[in-house]
């Protein structure tokens, strides 16, 4: 197989390391070698005759695999053939080809601003040259005229077009527990201290939330229907791309016009068919989180208020010292989780959102006091129905809910305005799915990846 140290000459056939790696698959590199190039001539150069690596294949065939990297394409059946044989001598600019779609000088204008506002030059040419497919070089006209392989059509699916997935179950589950404890054990207590009638009004906006939610996991995101069978074009026996208006998750794989990216929290694919409803959801759910924290700390305060205050504080010396303890634990392990490969790829997409700064600030101070109160005064003591420490718990997760998804409603909401998907807007700002970029030299290099 050929050596891995020069992999990169065949970044062009973009992100899918399957296809690169069927390059290595076919076997010896002098076979590759025999298959794409003219055949050297021993009389122009002798060395070229005699000269091999421990393998027996040439010792300068690292450069010919270049070669083949740039004088050659790969066929959904695998095999490697010279651009001649399509008529294509070198392959052209991304875009090039007189056959595929544009993109306005307006969205490449918008794409360079946004790099230039803290993402690399790798990543807008990144962004712009794989907009459309990751599969086929963006150059390759089997790129528009034939779908990929193995793709899933409208067909496939009746009603339910999401998927259930771990991150959705969860999702589910978070989206039904808080709610329950919240009206069952935290808002009677506030209810009964005052007229407004507030259960009414949060069962109203907990239904519109989860109508949303539903929609959006169900409904078809821009899935088109499967189309008839062609013989024409250079791929034999496919089935037609749906058209420049389509995109292909690789999450689902599928086609989705105006695909945006695929949410893993609601378990379906994000294009012109729920993008709407998406971001209506985005916007009532963080509603309703900002509503429970509200109540809550409104009840909480209550409690501690006087004349008669139902809450009060121990100062004992053991207390202190047993609270700051944990207080120490609990921080350590937030920054440990928070820096390891397994959650810096999602910590660091949600630093991207407005306001992450000041959310983290404030979450953070909210955990002190979750971990502090419990041990230093008697909020855990002589629960009752109307006096329980339901709504000072509920504090946390609430407002770990409402500072991300108000972060990312107003993200959606600047990405609508501007006409750029999130995939568009991530790769611009340099960020990759999984990976974590360690500078900014190996971010411009794209070779620290985690």
């Amino acid at each position: 197989q050929a050596g891995t140290a020069r992999r990169a000459d065949f970044d062009f056939f973009g992100d899918d390391d399957e296809e690169i790696d069927r390059i290595y698959a076919r076997g010896a590199r002098a076979q590759m070698w025999e298959e794409v190039l003219s055949p050297r001539d021993p009389a122009a150069d002798p060395t070229q005759a005699t000269a091999s690596d421990e393998d027996g294949a040439p010792a300068n065939l690292d450069d010919d695999i270049g070669k083949i990297a740039k004088e050659s394409i790969i066929l959904p059946d695998g095999t490697i053939t010279p651009m001649s044989s399509l008529g294509v001598m070198s392959p052209p600019s991304a875009y090039a080809a007189p056959d595929m779609p544009m993109p306005s000088a307006e969205y490449l204008a918008q794409m360079q601003a946004l790099a230039d506002g803290g993402g690399t030059a790798m990543a807008t040419e990144s962004a712009t040259g794989n907009s459309q497919s990751d599969y086929y070089p963006s150059w390759h006209p089997s790129a528009r005229q034939a779908a990929l392989p193995n793709t899933k059509w409208a067909d496939d699916w009746r009603c339910y077009f999401g998927s259930v997935k771990g991150i959705c179950i969860g999702a589910w589950v978070t989206f039904v527990t808080i709610p329950l404890l919240f009206f069952f054990l935290a808002l009677p207590g506030l209810q009964a201290r005052i007229e407004l009638d507030l259960t009414t009004f949060a069962l109203v906006l907990f239904a519109s939330t989860g109508l949303c939610f539903f929609a959006t996991t169900c409904s078809n995101p821009g899935v088109p229907p499967k189309p008839k069978s062609t013989e024409s074009g250079p791929i034999a026996r496919g089935l037609p791309h749906p058209g420049e208006q389509y995109t292909f998750s690789r999450d689902t794989s599928r086609y989705v016009e105006g695909f945006d990216h695929f949410c893993e929290f609601v378990g379906n694919d994000i294009g012109k068919g729920n993008l709407s409803c998406f971001v209506m959801f985005l916007v009532l759910l963080s509603s309703l989180a900002t509503f429970v924290v509200v109540t809550s700390i409104w009840q909480v305060v209550l409690m501690w208020l006087p004349p008669d205050p139902d809450y009060h504080l121990y100062f004992d010396i053991w207390r202190l010292v047993l609270a700051a303890i944990v207080i120490g634990l609990v921080m350590w392990g937030l920054y440990t989780c928070s820096s390891s490969d397994m959650c810096a790829g999602v910590g660091s997409l949600i630093m991207l959102m407005p306001g992450a700064h000041l959310g983290v600030a404030l979450v953070l101070i909210v955990v002190m006091l979750t971990v502090l109160l419990p041990l230093t005064s008697n909020i855990m003591e002589d629960a009752t129905f109307l006096r329980n420490p339901t709504a000072f718990f509920l504090i946390l997760p609430c407002l770990a809910l409402a500072v991300l998804f108000w972060g990312m409603s107003a993200h959606w909401v600047k990405l609508l305005c501007t006409g750029i998907s999130q995939k568009m807007w991530l790769r611009a700002q340099g960020f990759v799915k999984g990976r974590k970029v360690t500078t900014t030299a190996d971010a411009t290099d794209g070779t620290v990846m985690v």
